[in-house]
C-alpha cells in the first residue's frame, strides 16, 4: 500500500472537495463540502437515507443515514487546508473537544428521557431510533463516525479508542476518519477492480453466527463487507 504524504495530498483533497460541491451545493462551502465528501467516500449520499443536518442546534449531528433499522451518525471537523512549512505542521490536528461532540451526539439519540434543544430532524431520528431500539434492541444497530482532515492529537486518540472499546461493550460501533483514510478512499475508486484479495472476518458475539451440522452463517451489517471491498 502506498504510503501517503501530507503536502502532496492537499492540491488533490482541495480537488475533491471542489468536485463534491458542484456536484451538492449551490455555491462552494469547503466545510459543507467536507461533509459531503465522507458520506460519499465511506458511506453514501443517496437521497432515501442520508440527511444533511450540520448547523444551528444539529446536537453534534453533522450527517444521518438511516436505513431501515441501521443508524450511522457522523461529526465532521474541517480546518483549511493551507500549506505551510514542515511536513507535521502541515497536519491539522484536532484535540478533544472534536471526539466530545460526537460522543454527545450519542448520548443524546439513546437518553429517552432528557430534553434536547435540537431542530425538528435531529427529534426525528431520535424519536425513529429510540423507537426500533425498544421494538427490537438486537437488530437495530447503531454507528456513529467521527471525521477530521487532519488528524486526532495524541491525547484525543487514546480518549477515542477507550471511548470505542467501551461502546463496542454496548453494541454501538464508534468509527474515526482522518486524513489517510481519506487519501486511501479516493485512491481506491480509481483503483482496477479486477484485484485478488482476502477479507478477514472476525465477530464479537458468538450468537452473531449460527450453527448447523455441516455448515454455519453469520448475519451481518453488509456495508462492513462494501467497506471492507472499498
Amino acid at each position: 500500500m502506498i504510503t501517503p504524504n501530507f503536502g502532496s495530498f492537499i492540491a488533490e483533497f482541495s480537488n475533491r472537495l471542489q468536485q463534491v460541491s458542484d456536484a451538492y451545493l449551490d455555491s462552494y462551502d469547503e466545510e459543507k463540502a467536507f461533509v459531503y465528501m465522507i458520506a460519499e467516500l465511506f458511506e453514501t449520499t443517496n437521497p432515501d437515507l442520508f440527511e444533511y443536518t450540520d448547523g444551528p442546534k444539529d446536537g453534534g449531528i453533522d450527517f444521518a443515514i438511516k436505513d431501515s433499522n441501521s443508524y450511522i451518525i457522523c461529526q465532521c471537523k474541517y480546518s483549511s487546508l493551507e500549506p505551510r512549512s514542515g511536513e507535521e505542521e502541515n497536519i491539522p490536528k484536532f484535540d478533544q473537544s472534536a471526539l466530545e461532540e460526537i460522543i454527545a451526539a450519542l448520548t443524546m439519540l439513546r437518553d429517552n428521557k432528557g430534553e434536547y434543544d435540537v431542530k425538528s430532524s435531529i427529534k426525528r431520528l431520535r424519536g425513529d431510533y429510540q423507537k426500533d431500539f425498544n421494538a427490537d434492541s438486537d437488530l437495530t444497530k447503531l454507528t456513529a463516525i467521527l471525521a477530521v482532515s487532519g488528524e486526532l492529537t495524541n491525547q484525543a486518540k487514546t480518549a477515542f479508542m477507550s471511548n470505542k472499546k467501551t461502546l463496542a461493550e454496548e453494541g454501538i460501533r464508534l468509527k474515526l476518519i482522518e486524513w489517510k483514510e481519506i487519501y486511501h478512499a479516493i485512491h481506491a475508486i480509481v483503483s482496477p477492480a479486477d484485484v485478488d484479495f482476502d477479507i478477514n472476518l472476525s465477530f464479537d458475539d458468538e450468537r452473531d453466527v449460527l450453527s448447523h451440522l455441516d455448515y454455519c452463517y453469520v448475519l451481518a451489517n453488509a456495508f462492513d463487507f462494501y467497506s471492507a471491498f472499498r
